[in-house]
This record gives structure tokens, sequence and C-alpha cells, in this order.
């Protein structure tokens, strides 16, 4: 594997929220965000993104320790009535044999509202 390459969800989460706004400037060099993914959402508001207590198409899902210890992190690509779909990767039903399919993208239709969500990162830092 590449150096600086990682297949955990949040690396997943960060390239996909990236590929989701190529026009937008604020995608070119936004603050870094590392760490677990359960993390994050505290992170994203720390270092002034654009947060949500909603879903909406383009942005990241935090989800907290019902998804275990680490957490989870996916973009969330739709949003239709009582429900949202999310990108994800390493996720495969929260399965406890993950390992031997890592680096797994699959798309979840997720029910809305979630008590799994810690919140939704919208957007870079403006300016």
């Amino acid at each position: 594997m590449a150096a600086g390459v990682t297949n955990q969800c949040v690396a997943g989460a960060l390239a996909a929220w990236a590929l989701l706004h190529p026009a937008d400037p604020r995608w070119n060099h936004p603050p870094p965000l590392f760490g677990d993914a359960i993390d994050l959402f505290g992170l994203a508001r720390a270092e002034g993104f654009q947060l949500d207590s909603h879903p909406t198409p383009g942005a990241m899902v935090v989800y907290g320790s019902a998804y275990g210890v680490f957490g989870h992190i996916a973009t969330v690509r739709a949003v239709q009535g009582d429900r949202y779909e999310v990108g994800e990767q390493n996720f495969l039903d929260f399965s406890p044999n993950l390992e031997p399919h890592w680096t797994t993208f699959d798309l979840r239709s997720v029910p809305w509202p979630d008590p799994a969500v810690v919140g939704f990162v919208a957007a870079p830092p403006v300016g």
C-alpha cells in the first residue's frame, strides 16, 4: 500500500466528500480532519467546518458509539422522506468479520431520524 493511504472509513468518506464537490473551491485545500470517526464532528466544529443536524446530499454523517468504540462516518448521497442513503467504506452491515473485506465500499439506506448520528459535516470553512 502506498505511504499515506489508509483504508479506514474516515479516508473513504473524505475522498467521497471531495469528489461530490468538484466545483467548490473550499474542497481544494480544506483543513485536515484526522482521527477516529467518532471524534470528527467535534474536530470539524473546532476547525470551523459548517455543521448540520439533518442529512443533506454531499454532507458527511458522523455516527457515535452505537457503531462501536471508534464510531463510523459516511457520505450522504441522497435524502428522501424519512430515509437517507450513504456511501461508506468498511461497514458491511456492521460485520464483526470485516477484515477479509477491508476497503469495501457500499451504499446503504438509513431511516431518519437516526439516534446513532452525532451530526453532519456539511462543508469546509468559508474563506
